[in-house]
Formats: C-alpha cells, structure tokens, sequence
C-alpha cells in the first residue's frame, strides 16, 4: 500500500487534513480559538487586563482549565509584571514551564490583540512539527507503521493537550526532535533539544536517558571513556531549565505543594482502574465513560509492554521505561476526570511504545490495543463549544463588536434569508466592543409587529430611540452611548401582546438581523 510515493504522501496529508478540520471547526471570527484556553465567566481566578481588553472566549458553563494560566504568561514572559502573580493559581509552578508562552509572544510580535490567540495555535503548530518528525522516526511504509503513528498524533494525550492549549504535547515535539538528531548521531544538538522541551514541562527530562546510557554495541573501554561526555551532555540538557528555575524563584518566590501531583506507587493507578469499571455502569454518558476506561487500558497495556519486554540496549525501550516509575506514582488528580490528564503526562511512553512496536515489527492487534486512546483523542475534539447568547458578531479595521441575548426574547428563529426575535413586552440586546475608542455605537436592525404601538430602546436611563411600527417591516439604524466598551439595550413597549392562531405565545413585536454596525473614527 506504502510502496506508491503518491499513495504514501496520501496517507500522512489525510490525517493531517483531519486534524485541521477538526480544529479548525473551533474557530471563531471574533474570539480566535480563544476557546482552547477553556476560562469560564465565573472562575474564582484574578485575570490579567489583556482579557477584558482582547476578545477571549469565556464559557457560560462553570470550570475553567491550566491553559488559561500559561496564555496569561504569554504576555509577560519575563515574569516582570504585578499583574501576573494574582491571575496565577500556583505562579512558580506555571512559570516553570515558560517556553510555550515565549513562542507565542515571539509568534505575536509581541502584539497583545494577538498573544492569546498565538498562545492557542503553538499547540497546532507543534502537532504539525510532531507529525512530520515522527513519521521519519517511524520510516512509515506499512499498515503497521502508519498505525502507530496514527495513535501517536490523535492519541487523548495529544489532542487533549491541543483542546486544552497546555504544554505537554509542545514538550513532545522537543523530545521527539532530540531522539532524531540523536539516531543521526547529533548528541550536542539532541541534548539542546531536550532543554527546550524541559521548559515546556519537566518531566521531559526523564528522557535525558538516551543521553546517559550508552548504546549496547559500543566497545566497553569505549563506553567507560564516552561517560564523561554523556554527563556533560545530560548537564547541556538540564542546564536551561536550572537556570530558569533559579530565575522565577528570585522573581516569584519559591512554589508550594511541589508534592501534590504523587502519591504511593500505583494507589492512584488502581484507584482509577476501580472507578472507571464502576463508572460505566449506571452513567450519564455511556460513550465518554467507555472511551476513558479503553484509555485506561490502552495507557496499562503500553505500560506492561514497556516492562516485559524491556531491552537496555534499545533506545525506544530505554525511554519508554523511564516513564514508568512517573505512572506509578503521579497521584489521583491526574488520573481523576475523563480521560484525565495522565493520559498526556505519559506521552513520551506513548511515543516510545509505538516506536518500539513499530521496529518490532509487532502484531497489529497489539499495536490497536496500545493506542486505544485515539478514541477518547476524537471525542475530546468532537464538540465545539459555543455561547447560547451569542446573536451576531462584527469586525472591521474599525475594532471588533458581539451581539449577545439578553433576557426578555422568546428564543432566536431564523428562515434561509432572516433571523428574528419575538418578545411580549420587552428584550435586551447586549454589546461588547473590543478595540474601538468611539464614545457611540450604532445598531442596524429591521422591526414590524401585529398591530401599531410605539417600540423605544434605552440604554440604562436614557432613550434612544422611539417610533411606531406596525406589520409592514421597517430598518432604521439606531446610535446610541458606549460606555467602557459595552451597551445594554432595551427594546420594549407599552402596548398590550397580541395572540395569533396555532400561537401559543403573547406577541408584541419582532426584531429582524439585528448586527452591530462599525465606524471608523471621525
């Protein structure tokens, strides 16, 4: 099937097209993909300005995600901003893992209309990084080959790490960077490689072993002789993040409850594999309990692999074991949740295991089993989230308008040509602006009802606008007062509602494609 050079160029640009859409479907025209960072209008978290002064996405629905946090440092990088220690829910600990938030403020010019979008795309763009640099490491030419890259980049780990804009899927780029250049021979450059991927997170270090161990054909006095360079080496890999970590202590201070992500080795682990076999039965949502418990045992059965078949001399082997004793002992709030986010702090095994299986030339059916995470991978990336309240948007080089429901309509009806909204006495429409200096805003809208009667909008106590309206629609354009970027507006009227037949409803009058019109300053 691999043998086609067209064929096989097919096969990586399809998954990667998937990808795309898949993504691509979350963006929106005024807040980016700004939804990644998964920030919730009621969090208990101080935010830094930039998140009321640049369209964010904030969901309706309660809870809020890590990305959030490494976003915000985006716009102070250097750690050299009051505004930062308050938004931060452990400051130390997330400007540990800097780089992410580097790359996007680099990615932005440092422009701030465009750091917390830049901060959502480093993950698609470390991905794409992934995808090309793993399909060398895998020399994909076959099903099986193809199959373990598959499960590498739609594994939960990877695309829950680009749903959630977090950092470890950018610290597996880095890793899986440092392994190529070292299979060519590079040790310096891998080594270097590997220090940026510990500035994203940590734990990549773990994978300094292919730094450390030398290979098993080399001649012993060779070996004995090489063991100064490979310390040196580990030191090049760790050294960047030493320093840094030395830096945010001077700036921040040291961080608190270093220790809360491990428990006693497997507690957390067979804690998990206990609630997720209890979960699935009776549960609210079937389809997402079963996906997690196949991670569960996709993550067990990569694990067990690693482990019977380990082989000091392999390369894959080595680094897929030294994430072992992580998995044993990370605790329960990052096994807890569905899938939960062990499923990408283990990433570098799962990229080990495929890589391992793949030069093994093993079974299929083993290979299936180990990247059972793809299917809580998919479903993660399956639903966009959306804004109820959101009506219409607008954007110009004048700034950028959202029109959002408020309370009084009886709900959004639309045919191919018009979208309006009924009310039977009165209905807000509310408006957010983001990069417009004008003291005014103008809406454009059409309005008829069932019989005469006078429609007024006012914004908070003042009236901007009255006239009678009947059945025949009329357009007006309406200006009224902006006030630190927002305008609550009213639509109402005195006259009584009126019933129509097969209408259960008390009609007054209905507003037609109502959108928020953008003018450039005088």
């Amino acid at each position: 099937m691999f043998a086609n050079p067209k064929t096989r160029s097919l096969c990586y640009l399809l998954p990667v097209a998937l990808f795309l859409f898949l993504v691509g479907r979350f963006w929106h025209p005024v807040y980016g993909f700004t939804s990644f960072l998964t920030m919730d209008a009621q969090t208990k978290f101080t935010r830094i300005a930039a998140v009321r002064e640049t369209p964010v996405f904030l969901s309706t629905a309660p809870g809020s995600y890590d990305g959030q946090f490494y976003a915000q440092l985006a716009y102070h990088p250097l750690l050299n901003s009051p505004e930062i220690a308050p938004a931060m829910d452990s400051y130390a600990y997330r400007a540990r893992r800097i780089l992410p938030s580097m790359i996007a403020w680099a990615l932005a010019g440092g422009n701030p209309n465009l750091i917390f979008n830049a901060y959502c795309v480093v993950n698609v763009l470390a991905w794409l990084a992934l995808s090309a640099i793993l399909w060398r490491l895998l020399e994909v030419r076959s099903a099986r080959t193809w199959t373990a890259w598959v499960g590498v980049m739609f594994s939960a780990g990877a695309l829950f790490s680009v749903g959630r804009a977090l950092t470890d899927l950018v610290a597996l780029a880095f890793v899986a960077g440092a392994l190529l250049v070292a299979s060519r021979g590079r040790k310096l450059a891998s080594a270097l490689t590997l220090s940026a991927a510990a500035l994203c997170k940590e734990t990549s270090l773990f994978s300094a072993v292919d730094l450390l161990v030398p290979d098993s054909d080399q001649a012993a006095g060779r070996r004995r002789r090489s063991l100064l360079s490979r310390v040196w080496l580990c030191c090049v890999a760790a050294a960047p993040l030493v320093a840094w970590a030395l830096y945010v202590r001077w700036r921040v201070g040291p961080a608190h409850d270093e220790w809360g992500n491990f428990t006693w080795p497997f507690a957390a682990f067979l804690s998990k594999w206990a609630s997720s076999v209890r979960d699935v039965y009776p549960s609210d949502d079937l389809l997402l309990t079963v996906t997690t418990l196949l991670t569960l045992a996709g993550l067990t059965f990569q694990a067990v692999y690693l482990a019977v078949t380990f082989e000091r001399g392999d390369r894959w082997s080595r680094l897929g074991a030294a994430y072992l004793p992580l998995m044993a002992v990370v605790s329960t709030s990052v096994w807890e949740g569905f899938p939960g986010a062990a499923c990408r702090v283990l990433l570098p095994m799962t990229l080990a295991f495929n890589l391992l299986v793949a030069r093994r030339k093993a079974h299929l059916a083993w290979i299936l089993i180990g990247n059972l995470t793809v299917l809580s991978g998919l479903l993660f990336l399956k639903d966009v989230p959306e804004n109820e309240t959101e009506y219409s948007t607008s954007r110009s080089t004048a700034g950028v308008a959202i029109l959002n429901l408020g309370d009084g309509w009886y709900g959004p009806e639309a045919n191919s040509s018009h979208h309006w909204l009924w009310t039977a006495k009165s209905g807000e429409l509310l408006v957010r602006y983001w990069r417009q200096s004008r003291s005014d805003g103008t809406i454009r809208f059409s309005i008829r009802s069932i019989t005469p009667r006078t429609v007024t909008i006012t914004e908070g106590d003042k009236v901007v606008w009255s006239h009678l309206v009947s059945s025949d629609p009329m357009t007006f354009s309406v200006t009224f007062p902006v006030i630190q970027s927002r305008a609550d507006l009213r639509f109402s009227s005195e006259a009584e509602p009126t019933r129509t037949p097969g209408d259960v409803r008390a009609l007054n009058f209905e507003v037609y494609d109502p959108v928020i019109v953008l003018r450039s300053e005088p």
